[in-house]
C-alpha cells in the first residue's frame, strides 16, 4: 500500500509543473481512497479479489503484447492487416477494462476516451488536451487518408499508458469491493455504452467486445466460486455464469460468427441477459459479505451510482444528492431528500418575491404541465416582449448532470438559481434584497425555522434558500414513465413500435452515443459524474434549402478554445414531447423536424461549414416509419405525473 502511494506521490510531482491545484488533489484523493480500503499492506495471496487481480494483470499483459505487435504492423502499411489487428487489441481491451475502471475510471479516457480534443473544468487552463486511445486510434485507422506516423505515435502513447497501469495495479492492493465496483461498472458500460457501439462507432464490432467483456467477468466469477464453500454463494454464481452463457451464445450463433450491430435486439439483450446478470452480481456481493461500510464509502467517493441497485431503472439508481452544493467529496449530502424541504422549496419556486419587480418567478420559465419549459422559443425576461436568445430547457433529472446551462457555464443546481438571481434579464435582484422581504412574512419565517432548526437565529438567508430550491428540483426526478416500468417489469409489455424504437435510438440512428441511458441525456456512464456537450452544426431555424448555422457559440462562452465553439450541453430526451420547440434556440417546431436535422448529419452534413463537429455529418437513412418509431420510444420516455396535467 505504501508503495503505491509513493508511486502515486511520484507521478503527482512531475504533474505540478503544469496543473498543481489538479496534481495536490488527485495525491490526496489517492491517499484518502487507500485509508479508505482499510485493508492489510499484505494481500491474502489466496483470496478471489486477489486472484482476479491476478488474472487482470494476465490480461492486461497479453494487451501489451497485442499493442506491440499493433505497432510493428503499423511499419508494413498493410493497412487490411492493421485493421484486423486493431479488432483483435480492442476485444483484448475489455477483458481487462473492468479492472481499470475500478480504480483508474477518470483517466479511462486516456486509454478508451472520446476521439475529440477536451478541456478539464478543473484546472482552470483552457488548453485543449488531444484525444488519445482505441477510440481516437479507430478514427486515425479508417479515415480517407491514413497518417501512418500519426498512428504510430498514438499507438506508442497507448503503449505507455499500459505498462504506467500495470506499474500501478502490480502495487494496488484489491479487495472485494473493488472488484465488485469493476464488474458493476462493467455491466453498466455494455448496458449503456456497448451495445449502442460508443467506442467502437466505425467498426461498430459490438457483439465479439461485449462477448470479451462478459468473458472477463465469467472469469472472475470462477474464481470466487472456486474460493468459497457457502453454497447459496456457489448457487448465485451458477446461475450468473448460465446467464453468461446464454449472453454469449446469442451473440454468437455459430462459432466465429457474431451478430451484426443491427442484428443485435438491444432491448431484449438487457432484459433477458443484462438485467438478471446484475442482479446476481448483487445477490452474490451481499451474499458475500462484502465490507459493507468500505463498499459504501467507495461508491460516495467515486461515483453517484448505488452499487445495490438491481436495475438502471431504479430511481435508487443514481444518487439524487451526489451533486449537492456540499462538494462532491462530502459524505453529509448523501442523505435523503427532505420532504420538508422539498415542500419549502416548491413554495419558493412559485414565490414572485424572489425578483426585484415580483413579477418573475422559477415557474415563469418552468411550468409544471410541461415538464417544466414554458412552449416558448426562447425564455422571456423581466421585460415585456423581450426574450433571451436560448430555449428554456427542463429543469427534469437536471440534477444529475455536472454542469448547468447549454454553455455549462454553472456547477450546480444551487449555483444556476444564484445566476438566475444576479442575472439583470431576470431575477435581477440580490438574496440581500430577497431575504429582507422574505422575512417579513412571519407564516414563512416559521416554516424555515421548523425546515432549518439548526438556523434558527436566521432560518432565511441565502444558503437555506438556494437549499429548499435544490431539493425541490432534485425531487422531480422520478424515473415514473412507461417505459421506467417496463424496464423494472412493473409492466409485462410496451408497444412494438416502442421496442423498435428503442432498438433504433441504441442503433441505426445513433442517438445512444450521445444521449445515454437511462437519464438519456449527456451525463456519461459508467461513473455519471461527467456532462458532455456537442457540436451538431446547430442552425437558427429548421429550414432545409437554406440553412443558416446559429450564431450561438455555446461553451465557448464558458471556455474559450475554438474545440468548443458551438459546443451545446447534450440535454436529456425525456418528457421531451412535452417540451416542445426544440434545440437550444428553439428553431424546430416539432420532433419531425429535429430528427430530419440528425438524419441529414447536422449542419455539416446539409453542406455548412462546421469544421469542428461532432456529430458525425454522414446521412444515417433512416426512413420514415423508422423515424416514427424513434419518436414513439422517446415518447414512452414520459413521466406519467405530467400526462395527468395534460
Amino acid at each position: 500500500m505504501n508503495l503505491f502511494i509513493l508511486y502515486k506521490l511520484k507521478q503527482t510531482l512531475f504533474a505540478m509543473k503544469k496543473k498543481t491545484i489538479f496534481a495536490l488533489f488527485s495525491v490526496f484523493f489517492c491517499i484518502l481512497f487507500i485509508s479508505a480500503l482499510d485493508i492489510d499492506e499484505e494481500e491474502d495471496q489466496l483470496s478471489a479479489s486477489y486472484l482476479s487481480k491476478r488474472y487482470a494483470l494476465t490480461e492486461l499483459q497479453n494487451l501489451i503484447d497485442k499493442t506491440t505487435d499493433f505497432y510493428h504492423a503499423i511499419e508494413t502499411k498493410d493497412l487490411d492487416n492493421i485493421q484486423s489487428l486493431f479488432g483483435q487489441l480492442r476485444i483484448q481491451y475489455k477483458k481487462v477494462e473492468f479492472y481499470l475502471e475500478s480504480y483508474e475510471s477518470e483517466y479511462i479516457k486516456y486509454l478508451n476516451g472520446e476521439p475529440t480534443s477536451w478541456i478539464s473544468f478543473d484546472t482552470g487552463n483552457l488548453e485543449a488536451i488531444n484525444p488519445h486511445g482505441l477510440q481516437y486510434i479507430e478514427e486515425l485507422i479508417y479515415a480517407d487518408s491514413v497518417d501512418y506516423k500519426q498512428l504510430k505515435f498514438e499507438t506508442g502513447f497507448f503503449y505507455s499508458e499500459l505498462m504506467k497501469y500495470k506499474s500501478i495495479t502490480e502495487v494496488n492492493p484489491t479487495s472485494d469491493a473493488s472488484i465488485f465496483l469493476g464488474i458493476k461498472y462493467s455491466l453498466i458500460r455494455i448496458e449503456a455504452l456497448s451495445l449502442p457501439a460508443y467506442d467502437c462507432q466505425i467498426t461498430k464490432q459490438i457483439s465479439p467486445e461485449i462477448n470479451s467483456s462478459l468473458d472477463a467477468i465469467s472469469s472472475v466469477l470462477h474464481l470466487y466460486k472456486s474460493t468459497n464453500k457457502d453454497k447459496d454463494v456457489t448457487n448465485d454464481i451458477e446461475m450468473a455464469l448460465k446467464t453468461i452463457q446464454s449472453a454469449q451464445k446469442y451473440l454468437e450463433p455459430q462459432k466465429g460468427k457474431f451478430l451484426g450491430f443491427e442484428e443485435v435486439d438491444k432491448l431484449m439483450f438487457i432484459k433477458k441477459y443484462l438485467q438478471p446478470l446484475n442482479s446476481h452480481i448483487v445477490d452474490i456481493f451481499e451474499k458475500l459479505k462484502v465490507e459493507q461500510p468500505i463498499l459504501m464509502r467507495i461508491f460516495k467517493f467515486i461515483t453517484q451510482i448505488n452499487g445495490k441497485s438491481k436495475n438502471i431503472y431504479n430511481p435508487d439508481f443514481l444518487n439524487i444528492l451526489a451533486k449537492g452544493e456540499k462538494g462532491y467529496y462530502e459524505i453529509e449530502k448523501y442523505e435523503k431528500l427532505d420532504p420538508k424541504v422539498v415542500a419549502l422549496g416548491e413554495k419558493l419556486f412559485f414565490d414572485n418575491r424572489l425578483s426585484h419587480d415580483n413579477i418573475f418567478s422559477c415557474q415563469s420559465c418552468h411550468e409544471p404541465k410541461l415538464a417544466f419549459t414554458d412552449g416558448l422559443k426562447t425564455a422571456k425576461t423581466n421585460q415585456v416582449g423581450v426574450f433571451q436568445t436560448r430555449n428554456s430547457p427542463t429543469i427534469v433529472y437536471s440534477a444529475y448532470d455536472e454542469r448547468f446551462f447549454y454553455d455549462l457555464r454553472s456547477y450546480s443546481v444551487e449555483d444556476q438559481s444564484r445566476q438566475v438571481v444576479h442575472n439583470p434579464k431576470e431575477f435581477n435582484t440580490t438574496y440581500t434584497e430577497i431575504v429582507s422581504k422574505l422575512i417579513q412574512d412571519s407564516t414563512l419565517v416559521q416554516e424555515f425555522t421548523e425546515v432549518f432548526p439548526k438556523d434558527w437565529k436566521k432560518p432565511i438567508k441565502e444558503s437555506t434558500i438556494r437549499k429548499a430550491l435544490g431539493q425541490y428540483v432534485r425531487s422531480l426526478a422520478t424515473f415514473n414513465s412507461e417505459f421506467d416500468a417496463y424496464m423494472r417489469g412493473e409492466i409485462k409489455d410496451i408497444a412494438p413500435e416502442v421496442k423498435r424504437g428503442f432498438n433504433l435510438f441504441m442503433g441505426k440512428a445513433n442517438c445512444g452515443t450521445c444521449h445515454f441511458a437511462p437519464i438519456y441525456s449527456g451525463l456519461l456512464p459508467p461513473l455519471y459524474g461527467e456532462t458532455e456537450s456537442d457540436v451538431v452544426g446547430l442552425l437558427e431555424k429548421y429550414d432545409t434549402i437554406h440553412p443558416t448555422l446559429s450564431l450561438d457559440s455555446g461553451r465557448y462562452n464558458t471556455q474559450k478554445n475554438p474545440v468548443y465553439i458551438g459546443s451545446i450541453k447534450t440535454t436529456t430526451v425525456r418528457n421531451i414531447a412535452l417540451t416542445a420547440p426544440y434545440m437550444s434556440n428553439g428553431g424546430f417546431p416539432d420532433l419531425e423536424s429535429v430528427m430530419d436535422f440528425y438524419n441529414r448529419g447536422g449542419g455539416a452534413g446539409m453542406g455548412l461549414h462546421v469544421p469542428n463537429q461532432t456529430l458525425d455529418s454522414q446521412p444515417l437513412n433512416l426512413t420514415k416509419d423508422e423515424i416514427s418509431d424513434i419518436i414513439a420510444f422517446m415518447k414512452s420516455l414520459t413521466d406519467r405525473q405530467f400526462l395527468k396535467m395534460q
